[in-house]
């Protein structure tokens, strides 16, 4: 039953890894675009919503994260990602040079954020949500459970989006052959846009459920899960979005038992060794496929 609760545990903690994991591979896997931005929209996402529940409730908190979440980073493609692309090669020089304007614009994000917070904790008040369940002798929070089905619908829909619209399919387009679909027609500006717009409702709304579920909103919070998204993305099949909540899940399970077993100091090094396993035995990740699209 302890192993059990364990798994139990791991499941509000994968949950966020998915909605971050997710915005992030999406434009990894389908744009080619590296965003450690994506950090500094989470983290700015989640003071914002945090001082709207406090001032209000925490239904317009989660408006208001997931909004910020989608200006935020719809201005981070427009100022640090676009003008490059129009700009540099898509070779390893562009892709260097979308890095560096990346970091620039988090840096940027984490600063604002810094200010805004003097520093301290400004995590909302949720008193609604703190209580928990026992069922089949196993203890379930609110907040988790919220967590986890978020996480889920996000996955389900994100991919339906992906496979069965107009603009999903575009998205996946872009990043395959970005001059071919230019030529036809696509708008790539608009199409790049909507996809970190998607990316950015994604990462409020997985900084405002962190948020309240741990009691921590700080300017910094943002920043470890930039190693965890990229970790997820590549082992779940380098942007593949049901690859990537099952990565989410299966990494938030080993370190919640590295932790349990006494090895938390090591836990980094033995995730970092299991993705460098996984690499070499499946390059393209767990659910990783070479995709052709055809004109």
């Amino acid at each position: 039953m302890v192993f059990v609760q364990q798994i139990v545990n791991a499941m509000a903690q994968a949950g966020v890894y998915t909605l971050f994991g997710v915005g992030f591979a999406l434009l990894m896997g389908n744009l080619r675009v590296l965003n450690v931005a994506h950090a500094g929209v989470f983290t700015m996402a989640a003071i914002l919503g945090s001082f709207a529940a406090d001032a209000t409730n925490l239904a317009v908190g989660f408006a208001v994260a997931i909004s910020t979440g989608v200006v935020l980073a719809m201005a981070v493609e427009l100022v640090a990602y676009a003008p490059l692309r129009r700009r540099s090669s898509h070779g390893m020089e562009g892709q260097l040079a979308g890095v560096l304007s990346g970091l620039g614009a988090l840096f940027v994000l984490e600063g604002i954020a810094r200010i805004l917070t003097g520093g301290a904790n400004v995590a909302p008040s949720s008193d609604a949500l703190n209580g928990g369940h026992a069922l089949f002798g196993l203890r379930f929070t609110v907040t988790g459970g919220l967590i986890a089905i978020s996480a889920a619908v996000a996955v389900v829909l994100v991919a339906i989006f992906l496979s069965r619209t107009r603009m999903g399919i575009s998205i996946r387009a872009v990043g395959f052959a970005p001059q071919v679909t230019r030529d036809l027609g696509v708008p790539v500006g608009l199409v790049s846009l909507s996809a970190f717009a998607l990316a950015g409702g994604l990462a409020g709304l997985g900084g405002m459920l962190i948020g309240i579920h741990t009691s921590t909103v700080t300017f910094t919070m943002g920043l470890p899960f930039l190693l965890i998204g990229f970790i997820v993305s590549i082992l779940g099949g380098y942007g593949n979005v049901v690859g990537t909540a099952v990565a989410a899940i299966l990494i938030s399970i080993l370190e919640v038992f590295i932790t349990q077993l006494g090895f938390g100091p090591f836990r980094g090094a033995i995730v970092g060794g299991l993705l460098l396993l996984v690499l070499v035995v499946k390059p393209d990740g767990l659910m990783g496929r070479r995709e052709s699209v055809r004109a």
